[in-house]
């Protein structure tokens, strides 16, 4: 739904130690803030890589960009009838 990556980059801010995306010839890698760029050996495709905190709290309205109705986003992209709840 073209929102994955950059939800994932906000979750990185808040708990992130590495983030790293590799595609092409080229990666790109977020280290204590810090973003660089390097060329690689060529990969088809993109890998997405990341070590988190797992002990660390964090804020999900952050994450999700203030996108906190999930289950509305949900039925508007894959229900016609908006019944979220017969799924359960």
């Amino acid at each position: 739904m073209g929102f994955g990556l950059f939800s994932t980059s906000l979750l990185n801010n808040q708990a992130g130690l590495l983030f790293e995306v590799r595609s092409g010839n080229h990666a790109m890698q977020v280290k204590d803030g810090k973003i660089t760029t390097k060329e690689t050996e060529p990969w088809q495709g993109t890998i997405v890589y990341m070590q988190l905190q797992t002990d660390k709290e964090i804020n999900p309205a952050e994450v999700v960009a203030n996108r906190t109705d999930v289950a509305a986003q949900y039925r508007e992209a894959f229900l016609d009838d908006n019944e979220l709840e017969e799924l359960w």
